[in-house]
């Protein structure tokens, strides 16, 4: 059987996001840093953790920090560094 290509992994993305794992793929990653940065293309401040781990970073919504703070046990992003997360694509559809 050919693997597949996701369509979006035709994209040059700096970002970690769903074309970036394989079906039920999960990545197990160590934050090295949580900062805020401004994401293109309307330039908009998001928070973004790296991983010292895994080459591209992770732009962050405020569902995955606040799951982050649940698991660490901490909403402190200091507190976060060094500690490792297991990272997966939620492919989850909810009918309006």
């Amino acid at each position: 059987m050919t693997e597949s290509t996701h369509w979006k992994s035709l994209q040059d993305n700096k970002y970690l996001g769903v074309a970036d794992f394989k079906p039920n793929e999960e990545k197990v990653v160590k934050i090295s840093r949580v900062v805020s940065e401004e994401i293109p293309p309307k330039n908009v401040k998001k928070d973004v953790i790296y991983f010292s781990n895994y080459p591209k970073p992770l732009v962050a919504n405020a569902t995955n920090c606040k799951i982050i703070s649940k698991l660490l046990k901490s909403a402190y992003i200091e507190s976060w560094v060094g500690k490792e997360i297991i990272l997966f694509a939620d492919m989850t559809v909810r009918a309006p």
